[in-house]
């Protein structure tokens, strides 16, 4: 009896590791990492999210911003409808690597459209000031972690 309780146990216990690391992946939050700073993501990729974005939102957090994915590389423009803060925007080519920015979107620019004239597959909106406190410039890659 005593050795069916052992094996009941050790079943138990290699169930519950496979649980844990089943659902701790699960939830893992998707990031963009360049130069020793990770961003947290929050992503839009459904076209109601694609063009809703951060409008309505209060803010971000310092190191958080929120990746537009698009289905495939092409021209895509922003404005601030609906923002409450200002951010910097920053269009991605498909391996990650930034193509154009636009420093210090602010909300009251609406309807004014911020066009890279160039061709991306993503774009990264983070808080006002990203892109001068972190010193990045054209050229600069992601790297790309949980997604």
């Amino acid at each position: 009896m005593k050795n069916n309780d052992v094996k009941k146990a050790i079943i138990g216990l290699f169930v519950l590791i496979i649980i844990f690391f089943g659902v701790s992946s699960y939830f893992k939050v998707p990031q963009l990492k360049i130069n020793n700073l990770t961003i947290n993501l929050l992503t839009a990729k459904t076209p109601y999210a694609l063009e809703k974005g951060l409008g309505g939102r209060s803010g971000l957090l310092e190191n958080q911003g929120m990746l537009f994915i698009y289905e495939k590389t092409g021209n895509y423009s922003f404005w601030m409808k609906g923002m409450r803060f200002p951010i910097d925007i920053i269009w991605l080519d498909e391996g990650l690597r930034i193509v154009a920015m636009k420093e210090h979107a602010t909300p009251d620019s609406y309807p004014e459209v911020f066009d890279p004239r160039l061709e991306s597959r993503y774009t990264l909106e983070v808080i006002d000031g990203f892109v001068d406190k972190n010193q990045l410039k054209i050229g600069y890659v992601f790297e790309k972690n949980n997604f």
